[in-house]
């Protein structure tokens, strides 16, 4: 065991709600050398802890918070933090990633993890100022939104402190709600239910130590180079410091827009109209994050920070809202309740597509007409499902559970069978990372090659395969994930900057100046793949199998797949990692259970309870 711990602080933090206990573990050097930190850490400990087929939304479900090694250091673009469980809204595994200040205090009170197991008997919050950690009365910030118990916490324990927690729709275990970290949300599908299924309200936390670093002086002059190439990236200061990531609309034309329709919806419009602030994550120079007011119209009196892309997608190009002050008013009403943005605005415009359709009718809708375009509409379901109001009760099982709701007809339109209901990439355009991600289907689980520089490619080795490309790629998103640094500047996310790093000799000097930990490139990449594979593993042990990388009868699709698997070490005819990967990785532990329990059952989503069993409790949001 390491007594003096360089880079991660050295101390996981367990509470057990149920016992009212607390358990302050040492880190563990296998876990900090095996899997690096944040991501990898849950992964390892969502595997160890969790059975297979239990209830998301019981108290047999973990949900940790995962810093990493690099988190409230000097190191630009290194504030992230993962949020992870097993997820009810896709009933595999459930993961996120959020930036702020949140990991930064958290890391400076001495800790790399919190794992919180069982159930409080009321609502609670955990308060933390450095070794003073208490379990404490969550009944005056429960029913409250994220924006009230971030001003009510303050009030009482002063402005240097950091907030996580939960608004309404987590309470009423709505399974799109997320864990907010300040206002800025992780985007895990369904983890703010998991707080709300424990009467987990919030955690405060409030930090004085500080990080150790190993080689200061040579750690300093790294955190400069980096910070002066993240300057020089001209690309991401013009889109990520004006307009945030509501700049990718210039890629969309592609998606469904009009030209008539993809001028009204610019994001630069946005900035002229609505933004009046611009502030960054800790020690990020990209200010990626814009805080926006309405002062006229019929949303006038509307506030709030961080519209985001992907999400937008939704609202957009499916259901045709291209009002800028409608879709903050959204945006303004998900972050007060709690609710992922993306998840929760493909419920609604499945719900419209339906309507269209004549799937559903006024009749089903509480008499809301939910004809596409329709902005009032679509903001009104924003509320009634983050309280549960009549057919948002429904809305708020998630798009693809919502659609099962409905009946089979409407379930073919609702995505993809593991339920993250998100839309699909061309095969040649991250489509197959897209297909084989960890937590369903999206784009931040790997590097999308499309935009790589060849040069990139050829250097690493992956050029002119794809299979090779994705596997790569994931595995560079594991390890930045584990670092706890942001994918938009580090790994080139979406915005083909060249990656200045591309064997990673840069990435283990800057690891090994902080912690002392003489780790090689090739060592690392292990890690990354290692992260994946035990992921994979959670995965398999709740019935996923190759038919859910690839429901298509797709000719192209499969053929990619099985050189995707052969490249993976994984199974050809099943997708299950094979002994000799898993071995291979060190985790002969994980092949012995999945050899030992294989085949599982049939992965059938989570489980959901009667409609009238979820609380609906709290009033509505009114700013």
């Amino acid at each position: 065991m390491t007594k003096e711990w360089f880079g991660w602080a050295g101390t996981i933090l367990r509470i057990d709600l149920t016992k009212e206990k607390i358990i302050k573990q040492p880190l563990n050097k296998e876990l900090a050398y095996n899997f690096l930190g944040g991501r990898g850490f849950n992964a390892k400990t969502l595997w160890d802890e969790i059975k297979p087929g239990i209830d998301p939304l019981g108290p047999e479900n973990v949900l940790c918070i995962g810093l990493g090694p690099l988190n409230a250091t000097l190191m630009p673009m290194s504030s992230r933090m993962n949020v992870s469980c097993k997820s009810p809204l896709t009933g595999i595994l459930g993961d996120g990633n959020a930036g702020g200040f949140f990991s930064v205090e958290l890391k400076f009170a001495g800790y790399d993890q919190i794992v919180f197991i069982g159930r409080a008997k009321k609502p609670v919050y955990l308060w933390i100022e450095d070794e003073d950690v208490e379990i404490r009365d969550a009944g005056e910030i429960w029913g409250k939104s994220v924006y009230e118990i971030n001003k009510i916490l303050r009030e009482e324990h002063g402005e240097d402190i950091e907030i996580c927690g939960i608004g309404q729709a987590g309470e009423n275990l709505v399974r799109t709600a997320s864990t907010m970290s300040g206002l800025a949300s992780s985007a895990n599908p369904g983890s703010g239910a998991v707080w709300g299924s424990k009467n987990l309200k919030a955690i405060v936390v409030r930090g004085t130590k500080g990080v150790k670093i190993k080689r200061f002086d040579e750690f300093v002059e790294l955190c400069k180079q980096d910070y002066e190439r993240l300057l020089k990236f001209e690309d991401g200061q013009a889109r990520y410091g004006t307009v945030g990531t509501a700049g990718h609309f210039r890629y969309w034309g592609t998606w469904g827009l009009t030209k008539e329709e993809f001028k009204k919806f610019s994001g630069l419009d946005l900035l002229e109209r609505y933004v009046y602030s611009l502030k960054s994550c800790f020690m990020c120079p990209l200010h990626g994050k814009r805080f926006y007011r309405i002062l006229t119209g019929h949303y006038a009196g509307t506030r709030g920070s961080s519209l985001e892309g992907s999400p937008l997608f939704s609202p957009s190009v499916k259901s045709k809202i291209f009002d800028w002050a409608a879709l903050c008013k959204a945006n303004n009403l998900c972050d007060q309740y709690g609710l992922c943005t993306s998840k929760t605005y493909f419920a609604i415009s499945l719900a419209m597509q339906l309507y269209e359709k004549g799937l559903i009718t006024k009749a089903d809708t509480d008499g809301v007409p939910l004809e596409i375009g329709n902005d009032k509409a679509y903001i009104e379901m924003i509320h009634k499902m983050a309280l549960r109001e009549g057919f948002g009760n429904k809305l708020a099982e998630g798009a693809y559970n919502f659609a099962k709701i409905i009946g089979p007809e409407s379930v073919k339109y609702a995505g993809y069978p593991t339920g993250l209901s998100s839309y699909p990439y061309p095969l040649w355009d991250q489509g197959l990372g897209w297909m084989t991600s960890t937590r369903g289907p999206d784009h931040l689980r790997m590097l999308r090659s499309v935009r790589t520089p060849p040069e990139v490619l050829k250097v690493v080795g992956v050029a002119g395969n794809l299979a090779k490309q994705t596997v790569w790629g994931q595995n560079e998103y594991m390890i930045t994930d584990s670092l706890e640094r942001c994918k938009c500047g580090v790994n080139m996310w979406e915005v083909g900057v060249p990656l200045a790093d591309p064997l990673g000799e840069g990435r283990v000097k800057i690891l090994s100046a902080a912690t002392g930990w003489n780790v090689t490139p090739i060592e690392l990449m292990k890690i990354g793949e290692r992260g994946y594979n035990i992921e994979r593993a959670f995965n398999v042990r709740e019935g996923i199998t190759r038919k859910h990388d690839c429901p298509w009868s797709s000719e192209e699709h499969m053929k990619e797949l099985e050189k995707y698997y052969r490249f993976r070490g994984w199974d050809l005819k099943t997708g299950i990692p094979t002994r000799a990967k898993l071995e291979e990785l060190g985790l002969k532990y994980v092949a012995d259970e999945l050899e030992a329990n294989v085949p599982y059952p049939e992965f059938r989503g989570p489980t959901l309870w009667a409609l009238n069993k979820y609380p609906c409790e709290g009033t509505r949001a009114k700013f």
